[in-house]
């Protein structure tokens, strides 16, 4: 109940020291045999090697064809040249508590010009009115 990170902070507390942050990927490799599982190899620009059982890649269009991705399509390595990005921003704005609430608001936005959608994703009992713990590398 952390609100729409809640997610997030929940995989990086199951990963523990597992987790990777700020390696920057050079290539992913899918690995498998006949008695093995399906794993990949995950290895970035400073030369270490991670295997892993999934891999999640995010990031921009141009970012994803820096990385060395034997099992992308020609059709797909071409969609993501083409992609163009859209014209958005998404900022984060944190407050000691959840004010609005208390005003009668739900702190949800919609607007036709200017800033377009505001949403509040304050956990329910508004206790993450205010930044979450950093996870550590």
């Amino acid at each position: 109940a952390r609100g729409s990170q809640a997610p997030l902070l929940e995989a990086a507390r199951r990963l523990g020291a597992r987790l990777k942050l700020g390696a920057v990927v050079s290539a992913v490799t899918r690995r498998s045999g006949p008695a093995a599982p399906v794993s990949y190899d995950v290895a970035t620009a400073d030369g270490q090697v991670i295997r892993a059982k999934h891999v999640v890649l995010t990031g921009s269009p141009a970012a994803l064809l820096g990385i060395r991705l034997p099992s992308l399509s020609a059709n797909d390595a071409q969609l993501l040249q083409r992609m163009p990005l859209g014209e958005s921003a998404k900022l984060f704005f944190f407050y000691r508590e959840a004010w609005w609430r208390a005003a009668g608001k739900s702190g949800n936005v919609m607007a036709t010009s200017g800033l377009s959608a505001c949403m509040d994703h304050s956990s329910r009992d508004a206790t993450t009115g205010s930044p979450p713990p950093p996870c550590s590398p």
